[in-house]
């Protein structure tokens, strides 16, 4: 757990009173600069993989002792994009996912120093994300089964290259046809 606190000065001669102090914190922010990296249903592959950066501003509080917490939450990946499906092969995993997302302000009330505190902590949650589609060959299968596709398309594939072969055999060696004697000679090789 990381925690950063806002103190008070007190017993040295060069603080400030407590009205001075919180005059001067009044209407006072903290940046709050997070990165996330989170996942995007609506990309495919490794684009649905978004990092992100973003900046909270947070009020200081000056009437109550507050802390405000943050918690990192984290994801594991697991993407069946392709449109084949060949198990761990074609399987996307990223477990890098996580988000830091702000929790309810609580009161903070350990020393009378402390003006406020933010405090980060590792949740113990973890999310699994796994998305599937129908790849090409659920598809096959569901309409009657690989082998009776791929039979088909062999068949037609094979009657498109045999088309009218047996009769195109017998008509080449039932008839021949007659070249005049002078033609034939045209061909010979010398």
């Amino acid at each position: 757990m990381i925690e950063l606190t806002l103190k008070k000065c007190r017993g040295e001669d060069y603080c400030a009173s407590e009205d001075e102090i919180a005059n001067y914190f009044r209407g006072k922010y903290f940046g709050f600069l997070t990165n996330s990296i989170r996942f995007d249903s609506t990309k495919w592959g490794e684009e649905s993989i978004v990092k992100e950066s973003s900046l909270a501003w947070i009020p200081i509080s000056t009437q109550a002792q507050t802390e405000i917490p943050f918690k990192v939450t984290r994801s594991l990946l697991s993407l069946k994009d392709l449109f084949f499906d060949l198990e761990d092969i074609t399987t996307f995993e990223s477990s890098g996912l996580f988000r830091l997302v702000q929790s309810p302000n609580k009161p903070f009330e350990y020393n009378e120093e402390d003006i406020q505190s933010i405090s980060v902590q590792l949740s113990i949650d973890l999310a699994m994300i796994e998305r599937e589609i129908i790849t090409t060959l659920d598809v096959l299968s569901d309409i009657g089964g690989l082998e009776s596709t791929l039979v088909l398309l062999f068949g037609a594939i094979l009657s498109v290259i045999n088309h009218n072969a047996l009769r195109n055999y017998m008509i080449a060696h039932l008839y021949q046809a007659a070249v005049p004697k002078g033609r034939l000679s045209k061909f010979k090789r010398t």
